[in-house]
């Protein structure tokens, strides 16, 4: 159940970052090279930055549950 709700998450967050970057584009808010840095902000360096957390979060749960 555990790793449905991640997914639920995970696509959830995929779904708006989607919609997010979209929306942006769209207005021409951001220049185009803001653009690709934010885009690759949302879509490699912030996936990574959550799952380490919860790596982090899990290895210490399974530490300190032993």
């Amino acid at each position: 159940m555990k790793d449905l709700v991640r997914l639920l998450i995970y696509g959830g967050s995929a779904a708006g970052a989607i919609f997010l970057l979209t929306v942006l584009a769209k207005s021409h808010v951001l220049s185009g090279d803001a653009m690709v840095g934010f885009a690759i902000f949302l879509v490699i360096v912030l996936p990574i930055i959550v799952v380490v957390r919860l790596a982090r979060r899990e290895h210490d749960n399974a530490s300190s549950g032993q």
